[in-house]
């Protein structure tokens, strides 16, 4: 699965996103989804923002779904990466009893 900055040049921006519905045996046809941005959204050497933003899309799309089943209209859908980065952070900022979480890895991992 290539990274989704280098799918938006040839026109497939939305393929790791079909990767990941294909896999469940589900497909994109009848929403209409676009994902906002590029990786690296963290600094990190893996691009987690594409297999993150592809997951919401995909809740997204499932959710459209059962909309429709129900008798909705079709939703247009957005998902942008910098909140995705910033949902995947989220953790940082959480202080239980009013005192920062104890880190979860050590140092040098």
């Amino acid at each position: 699965m290539a990274p989704l900055e280098d799918q938006m040049s040839d026109g497939r921006k939305n393929a790791v996103l079909e990767d990941l519905l294909a896999g469940g045996g589900l497909s994109i046809a009848g929403s209409t989804v676009d994902l906002q941005g590029a990786d690296p959204v963290l600094p990190t050497r893996f691009k987690i923002g594409d297999a993150a933003a592809a997951s919401i899309a995909a809740i997204g799309i499932m959710t459209n779904k059962i909309w429709m089943l129900r008798g909705g209209s079709s939703q247009r859908m957005s998902v942008d990466m910098r909140h995705v980065g910033a949902a995947l952070r989220g953790g940082n900022n959480l202080t239980p009893n009013g005192a920062p979480p104890a880190r979860l890895w050590h140092a040098v991992s």
